[in-house]
């Protein structure tokens, strides 16, 4: 989702909401499903941006969604926020 964000800012350019309309439509599309806020999508965003490679074989893909969260709010650099995810993953 986060890539796909990504993909969409760079077709339109910055400031053409993306993020606000995309999450207008899902829940439009979706209206029984959580999940679909302008924060959680611009979580996802941030997310693609901090690890744009697949995230299947690294320690954040063993974390919850919240947990990932508060490293990408806590943390600035991409070394910080994998240490921790690491250590998450391995120590609960």
């Amino acid at each position: 989702m986060g890539h796909l964000i990504l993909g969409q800012q760079a077709q339109e350019g910055w400031g053409t909401k993306v993020v606000a309309r995309l999450a207008a439509n899902l829940k439009a599309a979706f209206p029984n499903q959580r999940g679909f806020s302008r924060s959680n999508l611009m979580y996802t965003h941030k997310m693609a941006r901090t690890w744009p490679g697949p995230i299947v074989q690294q320690p954040v893909a063993q974390l919850p969604w919240g947990h990932i969260t508060v490293l990408m709010t806590k943390l600035e650099t991409q070394p910080e926020l994998d240490f921790y995810a690491a250590q998450a993953a391995r120590n609960g």
